[in-house]
């Protein structure tokens, strides 16, 4: 069985089981590994690597719920340039959300 850290490709010290217990006590618990970094198939299949695992930068990932428009789950918190803190870092909608916030465990 091919596991990320037992097939030899990513190191216990890097573990993937510490972000993922990291992602499960915190408000993104009910997102899958997928949600954010792709497929796994498209990353790793039949024990060899097929990809790069997705690793967006950038915050359009964060902005598809968090971004604003109205949904029907109004307890997501949601981007607003006007948040005291987002005004004094200068912080914008270009402005990647990783920079200050982790996205396995960002408040």
């Amino acid at each position: 069985e091919l596991t990320c850290e037992g097939g030899g490709c990513h190191e216990p010290v890097d573990s993937h089981h510490a972000r993922t217990e990291q992602l499960h006590g915190a408000v993104h618990k009910v997102l899958g590994c997928e949600t954010c970094h792709g497929s796994m198939a498209s990353h790793a299949a039949q024990g060899r690597k097929q990809a790069d695992a997705q690793v967006r930068r950038d915050s359009g990932l964060c902005l598809m719920c968090h971004g604003g428009e109205p949904g029907p789950d109004q307890a997501v918190k949601q981007f607003d340039p006007e948040f005291q803190i987002h005004q004094a870092a200068g912080v914008t909608r270009e402005t990647a959300c990783i920079t200050c916030h982790n996205p396995h465990a960002p408040r």
